[in-house]
C-alpha cells in the first residue's frame, strides 16, 4: 500500500486522492487483518497452499493490470481527470 499511499501524494490533486481511496478501502482494510488480526492471520494461513496455488494467477492479473495503467496513463490525448476516471 506503500506504493500507492506515493503516488497518490505525489502525482494526483486532493479530489483523484479521494477518489482513488475510495476506491483502495477494502484492499487496505484486508491488509489492516492479515498485518494485525492474530485470529484472521490464524485463518488465512490455514489456506497458504490454496492460496500459493492462485499466487501466478493474481500475479499474472496484477502485472496486466500495471501494463494497463501505465498505458491509460500515458495517453496523450485525455486529461489527468478523464484518464483516472477510464480507470475505474
Amino acid at each position: 500500500m506503500r506504493c500507492i499511499d506515493a503516488y497518490s501524494k505525489t502525482c494526483l490533486k486532493s479530489q483523484d486522492r479521494k477518489i482513488l481511496e475510495a476506491h483502495v478501502a477494502g484492499a487496505r482494510y484486508t491488509f489492516r487483518f492479515l498485518c494485525d488480526d492474530a485470529g484472521f492471520q490464524s485463518e488465512y494461513l490455514k489456506y497458504k497452499t490454496c492460496y500459493r496455488g492462485v499466487s501466478k494467477d493474481w500475479d499474472a492479473c496484477a502485472s496486466r493490470f500495471v501494463q494497463l495503467v501505465r498505458e491509460e496513463m500515458n495517453r496523450k490525448n485525455a486529461t489527468e481527470a478523464s484518464r483516472l476516471m477510464e480507470l475505474c
